[in-house]
């Protein structure tokens, strides 16, 4: 289990840190950079510069270029932001980026910031780690009241993937950096770098968009096939279907999976859909089982390597990918495509300007807790301006707060078990799906995607996407007719 401890995490500081001393341990101006040994660590040093490349990235239109490739050559973009800018965000993966010029430093993350990203200063320094149990070996931390606010309140104690807007640590002097923004050490803040209010989102017709995203999720994945061993997580849902249809060169290659978990069964749209496709396709489709008790070691080593650890949900989960996942293997999975679906468009209706209160409202449970509403206030204030350029505040606000938050604390916690790739983690194709109307890729017209499929791979869409059972259709009918007659609120409360 000593493995497991900090799995694939970081953690930067003015101390040298004993208890990390079997990790990649490098000096980095007066502070120590300490590297769990599964994670990949790449460095540059030209001149008064040192680039530190923590995690991995590719480059769909570079396939030959290795991690090392791709930071020698943003070197060569540093000094021009512009340059440098265009090149980060034609990048794919799951990293750390960060930039030390003499004795000040940047610190980039990936474009959904699935990699996560927490600081601390002090007295003693700057403390940078990939969460804030790592500070605790350096220094004791505080939680504050909105720590014991959201813990005692019934939205932790009813909801199994519990979240928060990304940003908010519950500790006292911790802070978490937000999807496009970068940390400046000289001015110990965030800086917002994407949206650009120089390159509005350029508008594209359904047809030219399908194209440039199919190019764009072909070459993705042959560059990831180049690079990785791939298992390619799939379900009943569309982002899978979209993922498996752009492998059509590549399949024989990859390990077709889905995970067994909670309530389902093999007879479960999500098992036995995908396990239909890949068997007329004549691929194996393997069923890992994550619904056995876990060992009490591995839990409790589990709930250690986080802050807010999930773990009577995904740390059941994780067990199951650790015992049954193949260990040569990354993981590839179609999170982050939910911004181009505009995923909460049926949440929020838009009627004037966005309120945070309406913001809230879109998670269940979150009314009840009183810090939400100013922090959300601020944030909302930051992205106003790039309305009137071509972006959905709501768009802003899933990928910076659901996927930046919820989706990265998920994946962070399955470092355990795992490493993760993301092909839509990537703000080349992210700004592609944003450039197409969205009334061709909600959840009421998903043309967008269909279409990218049958250009692929039409013959994965044999099977239908998310197909409702009867016994949901009855229960929608009813839930229609209370709500018509004003009842549903009454007697869900």
């Amino acid at each position: 289990m000593d493995n497991l401890k900090f799995r694939r995490q970081f953690l930067l500081s003015p101390k040298l840190v004993e208890e990390l001393s079997n990790w990649q341990v490098r000096k980095f101006g007066k502070s120590y950079l300490h590297v769990h040994p599964d994670l990949e660590l790449n460095y540059v040093e030209i001149g008064n510069k040192t680039l530190i490349l923590l995690g991995y990235w590719l480059s769909p239109h570079f396939c030959d270029k290795t991690n090392k490739d791709l930071l020698v050559e943003i070197t060569k973009q540093v000094t021009y932001e512009k340059d440098f800018i265009e090149f980060l965000n034609k990048l794919v993966g799951r990293f750390v980026l960060i930039i030390k010029i003499n004795d000040s430093f940047k610190v980039f993350h990936d474009a959904c910031g699935l990699r996560t990203v927490y600081y601390s200063v002090n007295n003693n320094g700057i403390h940078l780690a990939s969460q804030p149990e790592l500070f605790k070996l350096i220094f004791s931390l505080v939680g504050n009241k909105e720590r014991t606010e959201y813990f005692n309140s019934d939205y932790v104690k009813k909801t199994k993937e519990h979240w928060l807007p990304c940003g908010i640590t519950l500790y006292n002097s911790v802070h978490q950096l937000l999807p496009n923004f970068y940390y400046n050490s000289d001015s110990n803040n965030q800086i917002r770098y994407w949206p650009n209010i120089n390159q509005p989102i350029k508008t594209r017709t359904p047809e030219d968009g399908v194209k440039v995203m199919v190019d764009l999720m072909t070459k993705t994945m042959n560059c990831a096939n180049v690079r990785f061993d791939i298992a390619l997580a799939m379900t009943a849902g569309l982002d899978s279907r979209l993922l498996l249809s752009a492998t059509k060169k590549i399949s024989k290659d990859i390990f077709f999976y889905t995970l067994k978990y909670r309530n389902l069964t093999i007879n479960s749209v999500d098992i036995k859909i995908p396990n239909t496709i890949l068997t007329k396709l004549g691929f194996e489709h393997k069923v890992i089982d994550c619904t056995k008790k876990a060992e009490i070691q591995f839990l409790e080593c589990y709930q250690n390597n986080t802050s807010n650890s999930h773990l009577d949900d995904w740390g059941t989960i994780a067990s199951g990918i650790h015992k049954g996942f193949p260990k040569n293997r990354v993981a590839v999975r179609g999170n982050c495509v939910e911004i181009g679906r505009s995923a909460y468009f049926q949440k929020l209706k838009v009627n004037g300007d966005i309120k945070p209160d309406q913001l809230i409202g879109i998670v269940p449970g979150w009314r009840d807790l009183c810090f939400l509403n100013e922090y959300l206030s601020n944030w909302l204030k930051g992205v106003k301006q790039f309305e009137k350029y071509g972006y959905d505040i709501r768009d802003l606000f899933y990928m910076e707060h659901r996927v930046g938050s919820w989706q990265a604390q998920s994946q962070l916690e399955w470092d355990i078990a795992q490493e993760i790739f993301v092909p839509f983690n990537n703000r080349e194709i992210i700004e592609v799906m944003l450039s197409v109307d969205s009334q061709y890729r909600n959840k009421q017209n998903y043309s967008f995607f269909t279409e990218a499929i049958n250009l692929l791979w039409p013959e994965v869409l044999s099977e239908p996407i998310n197909p409702i059972s009867s016994k949901q259709r009855i229960r929608g009918f009813i839930k229609s007719i209370l709500k018509s007659v004003g009842l549903f609120k009454m007697i869900k409360s």
